[in-house]
């Protein structure tokens, strides 16, 4: 019995994010035709821009907040001739300290803050500024100066976080541009500072005393001892990763999830609003042509397989033509018929748990590079022209025929990937796939069990051929019957595509008077039971002798026992409330819905062993 695996990788299509991927990228505004009043080149504001970002990036209190977005407004105004700046204190107050006083709460500029707005006007009125800030954004202003009033809001709020009074030249069109940059990272750093210092100890309320304003000041601002060493950690990272590109934001967060956790290599899975996928685009310090998406589309997979070979360094090792791999992946896909379980999707999720194997139990330290290149090759073709029927029912093995399909391919114009080996690796190659495809019998493998405990009892010898030759075996049948190592809804799932393929082998013994074996009559057969013997005298065994060779496939003999013991409650559930009816899927059904009804499974997404059901005909292209 064969199973479909639950790990998928999906390499999807999308343009490239950035030709400096890799690198801190801050958005910058497209260039304008319009001149700009500095005398300054349009690019050279740009640099401009982004020195000016990376010192909001630092900010980790109001005291810094304030000299950065003095000196960021200098840096893109070199006109500027004044600049006042309010930030928010308490739930309303706007306060300056340059002389200490507070914007009016009414007024114009207050009027103008509020819009969240920036205006650029003729002056402001003289009444609502300090005495120092009169000569120059007082009302009325010569024709060459302007007044700007910036707001530095929460749009998601509507809330205002800080106001900057600035007397400069009028502006330009690349002026206006890099201003609005500017503001937003303003935004994000107020947003950010202010979230931290809201865990701290809230200041005392303003008095207008002189002494007390003065204490009041002392500790109005988080003091830099009063942050640890994560805090500006946090603080900087997420300064400097605001308006990333997508593909730099997240290699700038691996590097930095790699530096904390002393990690070889991380990446993240973010998930899809829509539709709930994750999707991965980078992987350590590579940034993929091709995201990376989990569940994987049908239409997808033979990309999938494209990147295992290469990944696995087949493709340089043996120069396989790519051209020639890519014909041949799609010949074998195509070779495929569409029975509930033994179709292509169960092809590619073997091979997908041979490549789990190979890269998490180190297999070139036990085989050689042609053994596992012929394993993963037999992963895809061992059930080439299935026709969810089994042994049984037909009089020439199956396996056989199988092995003969794959040669098939092999011999057809432009699909030989072998084309480049010796005649003397070429007929190993043959030998091996044909011995390998053969072991997915399963009464091959309880012929040679015996053999398997022996070797692993005694230890694996890597210079016996004999050795080798088991191994092969037992971890074919291990990618073979890989759904057992899945979750329980994965394996309930798999459960009913098998038994859809039993029960209509039953009905066509039935058709020719033949009596079927119980596992394959739908009107006797008892899922539970049949599954948890299956298990017990099958799977559990099997992995249990690959956890013996490799420890670290020990979670894999663990999650078949747990399983197992998910069976025996549905079994004895079902013994004492009875069966639903005569037909034992309608069962499956029943035990599915009921599970779900108690929240055993979350949200069915129609995720079915990692591969995403598709919407366009199963198969797709």
């Amino acid at each position: 019995m064969g199973q479909a695996c639950g790990h998928a990788l999906l390499c999807r299509s999308q343009p490239p994010s950035s030709e400096i991927r890799g690198q801190q990228v801050f958005l910058r505004p497209e260039e304008s035709s319009a001149p700009a009043v500095s005398a300054r080149p349009s690019t050279t504001l740009s640099e401009q821009l982004q020195d000016a970002l990376l010192q909001l990036a630092t900010v980790v209190d109001v005291r810094s907040l304030r000299v950065a977005l003095r000196d960021s407004i200098q840096e893109l105004l070199p006109s500027t001739e004044c600049i006042s700046i309010y930030t928010l204190e308490g739930d309303s107050r706007l306060l300056s300290y340059d002389p200490l006083h507070e914007l009016p709460p009414e007024g114009k500029i207050r009027s103008i803050a509020e819009q969240l707005k920036r205006c650029e006007c003729a002056g402001l009125p003289p009444s609502e500024l300090p005495e120092k800030y009169r000569i120059c954004l007082a009302a009325p202003l010569p024709a060459h100066r302007r007044a700007l009033v910036i707001p530095i809001s929460d749009h998601d709020q509507k809330k205002v976080l800080a106001v900057v009074l600035v007397a400069c030249a009028p502006l330009s069109d690349n002026d206006e541009l890099h201003l609005n940059v500017l503001e937003k990272h303003a935004s994000v750093a107020c947003i950010r500072f202010q979230t931290i210092q809201a865990s701290y100890q809230r200041p005392p309320p303003l008095s207008p005393s002189p002494l007390q304003s003065h204490n009041a000041l002392l500790h109005l601002n988080v003091s830099e001892q009063d942050y640890c060493e994560l805090d500006r950690n946090i603080l900087q990272l997420c300064g400097e990763l605001y308006d990333l590109d997508a593909a730099s934001l997240q290699l700038k967060v691996i590097n930095y999830l790699q530096t904390q956790t002393k990690s070889q290599c991380c990446c993240l899975l973010l998930v899809s609003e829509d539709n709930h996928q994750l999707f991965c685009q980078v992987v350590g310090d590579k940034v993929l042509e091709e995201e990376i998406s989990f569940p994987v589309r049908h239409k997808k997979t033979t990309s999938c397989v494209l990147s295992m070979f290469e990944d696995m360094g087949f493709i340089n090792t043996y120069k396989i033509d790519l051209q020639t791999l890519a014909r041949f992946c799609l010949m074998v896909k195509k070779g495929y018929r569409d029975p509930p379980y033994h179709n292509w999707m169960h092809a590619f999720s073997v091979s997908h748990f041979c490549y789990l194997l190979y890269k998490n139990l180190g297999l070139s330290n036990y085989l050689e590079d042609i053994e596992i290149l012929a394993l993963f090759v037999s992963c895809m073709c061992h059930d080439l022209d299935h026709r969810g029927t089994n042994n049984s029912f037909q009089v020439a093995s199956v396996r056989r025929h199988h092995f003969a399909q794959a040669i098939a391919i092999l011999n057809t114009q432009g699909c030989n990937i072998f084309e480049k080996f010796s005649r003397k690796d070429y007929q190993r190659m043959l030998d091996l796939m044909r011995d390998i495809i053969l072991a997915t019998d399963l009464a091959h493998h309880l012929r040679i069990f015996k053999d398997l405990q022996k070797m692993a009892d005694n230890g694996y010898n890597t210079k016996s051929r004999t050795h080798h030759s088991l191994l092969l075996c037992l971890l074919m049948t291990s990618c073979d019957l890989s759904d057992q190592t899945k979750d329980w809804k994965t394996t309930r799932k798999i459960a009913e595509l098998i038994y859809k393929e039993f029960f209509s082998q039953g009905d066509l013994e039935k058709a020719m008077g033949n009596r079927p074996s119980e596992m394959m009559d739908r009107e006797k057969a008892y899922i539970p039971e049949l599954q948890i013997s299956f298990m017990e005298h099958i799977a559990m065994p099997i992995y249990k002798l690959l956890s013996e060779l490799f420890p670290g496939a020990t979670e894999l003999y663990e999650t078949v026992a747990a399983n197992r013991e998910q069976w025996t409650k549905v079994s004895h559930k079902f013994n004492i409330r009875g069966l639903p009816s005569n037909n034992s899927l309608d069962f499956l059904d029943q035990e599915y819905e009921l599970l779900q009804a108690q929240g055993a499974f979350g949200s069915d997404d129609h995720c079915l062993n990692g591969c995403l059901d598709d919407t366009d005909g199963g198969q797709g292209q």
